[in-house]
């Protein structure tokens, strides 16, 4: 009979669940970037306690011998160790590991998984940690656990269960609405953002909004939003006044979270729309806590996403793409871009 775990019980990580955001970003510091070259793409990830212990040294040598079979299966690996940023880094160096060790020193990680616990005697720290195995794929779901360790055989185990455990690609929560803008509106939006831009933001000015707002407004109510009440059951209240922004000027592999700041924590929903593209190829964008999948948008087709999703402008190799773009929201907000003028309420839609 199978041993049921109770899935409430805190730190405790079973094959299905989600590695939270929160807890890569202690494992990297509170560094952004480590964090985005973990999402997107699968990797195994194991906990130890003990630098320079037996089965310590045994754990990773086995995993830097199967290294080179793990990255042909287009696996990362990195280990995780209560030690502190120095051990680890000193141990990566003695052994010539050609993988990263992250420290868990404090243990706020281990306790989180559920791996690791201290306890205090007189002035003497006990630190107890289970040495597990985690295999975690793109979308930062856990798949498969190892936590009885003979690691010759159990890394070999995990190697040829892998094309398994990650046969399918899971499909961002996203909308996609084609047909959106028609070609003439698309066509004015661009004149009007080339005609007035100074170089001081894209934003779309007050003088020439009365051009294209009653077009803007007419497909926003017909086409747009009743697509979006019928996907997410959302209704929204208000619209940021809308943006035009040119693809070349964002980083290149631009990463963002749309509402990441204080002052935009309000925004709910975001609208992208490709308005021109000097490439055969279409615009695309990937949602990097839901794998690799590329999704692919044409002019005047819109894109739908909650503002929580972490996503990357994927760059274009053939020529500038300009994107229209507007956020969704239902609380009033007093944000920098709204402090003189409220934002907008959301035209009545058809649902």
């Amino acid at each position: 009979m199978a041993t049921v775990v109770d899935p409430t019980k805190k730190g405790h990580f079973d094959i299905g669940d989600k590695i939270p955001y929160g807890t890569l970003l202690q494992m990297v510091s509170g560094k952004r970037k480590p964090i985005f070259q973990l999402m997107g793409k699968s990797f195994v990830l194991f906990y130890f306690l003990k630098i320079g212990h037996s089965v310590s040294n045994q754990l990773l040598a086995e995993f830097k011998k199967a290294f080179e079979e793990f990255k042909q299966l287009g696996i990362d690996v990195y280990g995780l160790s209560p030690a502190s940023p120095e051990q680890t880094q000193d141990i990566v160096t003695q052994l010539d590991l050609p993988f990263q060790i992250f420290s868990d020193e404090g243990l706020l990680i281990g306790r989180q998984l559920g791996l690791a616990s201290a306890e205090i005697f007189g002035s003497i720290e006990r630190v107890e940690a289970k040495t597990t195995i985690f295999l975690i794929d793109g979308t930062l779901r856990v798949r498969h656990i190892i936590d009885s360790l003979d690691p010759s055989i159990e890394i070999q185990k995990l190697l040829e269960e892998i094309p398994h455990k990650l046969l399918y690609k899971e499909t961002a929560p996203i909308l996609k609405v084609p047909f959106a803008f028609n070609e003439a509106l698309c066509e004015n939006l661009l004149d009007i953002f080339i005609e007035t831009h100074t170089g001081e933001g894209d934003k779309i000015p007050a003088e020439h909004r009365a051009l294209t707002e009653n077009l803007i407004s007419l497909y926003l109510s017909t086409r747009i939003l009743p697509c979006v009440h019928s996907a997410f059951r959302y209704t929204p209240l208000y619209q940021e006044a809308p943006q035009i922004i040119r693809q070349s000027q964002l980083p290149k592999d631009y990463i963002l979270k749309v509402n990441d700041l204080p002052a935009v924590r309000h925004r709910e929903f975001a609208l992208l729309i490709p308005l021109k593209m000097d490439t055969q190829e279409g615009a695309e964008i990937e949602f990097l806590e839901y794998g690799p999948t590329q999704y692919h948008l044409n002019i005047g087709e819109a894109l739908i996403f909650s503002c929580d999703l972490l996503h990357k402008f994927l760059s274009s190799k053939k020529g500038e793409v300009f994107w229209f773009m507007t956020f969704f929201h239902r609380e009033p907000t007093t944000s920098v871009n709204n402090t003189n003028n409220p934002p907008p309420q959301v035209p009545d839609a058809l649902f």
